[in-house]
């Protein structure tokens, strides 16, 4: 136990790691009050997350002031080791939400500081930004409306999306439908083979 009025004093190698620190904290807000910035024009960009958990993480992000959009859809789930369902918001994509930013590499760098942001999808290192069309339909295709699900997907399954703003994309199913009722299944958004994770009931199988 350290005794009263006993200081103790930073060796030159504790010195140097504060310091580095110190400029890593200061580096990080500054590179995310960039990604807030909205001095310039703004651009839709889509965030894959680390773990299904898009909606927590999106939430992360919108208290720093980054305006965010993580669609949700209204389901009903059964409790665990009991019969009674409850209806809740659920992600519409698990992994994925739409962060608005300006066109500035400061801007995205600040954004991948969050934990849980695996990346920013788009053509090689640069991402890519989407129409302000594509989120219109995505909000559009969000009806709110209450589904109680109760099909069964299995991998390998062929699919193809009925509902939301992917309707008419055809997949192939990744893993066997959960607890969850919802589907992990490749489809192609934006030219590439990308898994994301559907409601059933947005979902019709193919023969």
């Amino acid at each position: 136990m350290m005794r009263e009025g006993l200081v103790h004093e930073l060796s030159e190698r504790e010195e140097r790691a504060w310091q580095k620190s110190r400029k890593v904290r200061e580096m990080v807000c500054w590179l995310r009050d960039q990604a807030a910035a909205q001095d310039d024009e703004m651009f839709w960009y889509v965030v894959r997350t680390k773990k299904p958990n898009a909606d927590s993480v999106a939430d992360v992000v919108r208290e720093q002031g980054i305006t965010v959009y993580c669609p949700t859809e209204k389901v009903v789930k059964r409790l665990p080791r009991k019969r009674i369902k409850v209806a809740v918001e659920s992600p519409l994509y698990s992994r994925y939400f739409f962060v608005r930013l300006v066109k500035f590499e400061a801007a995205w760098l600040g954004l991948m500081t969050f934990d849980g942001v695996d990346c920013l999808l788009g053509n090689g290192e640069t991402p890519q930004p989407i129409p302000e069309r594509f989120i219109a339909k995505i909000q559009s295709g969000c009806s709110g409306e209450l589904v109680d699900k109760s099909k069964l997907f299995l991998a390998g399954d062929r699919a193809v999306v009925t509902l939301g703003p992917f309707a008419s994309f055809e997949g192939i199913v990744s893993k066997d439908e959960g607890s969850s009722h919802e589907v992990d299944i490749e489809i192609d958004i934006f030219g590439r083979m990308t898994p994301c994770r559907i409601g059933i009931d947005h979902l019709t199988k193919l023969a």
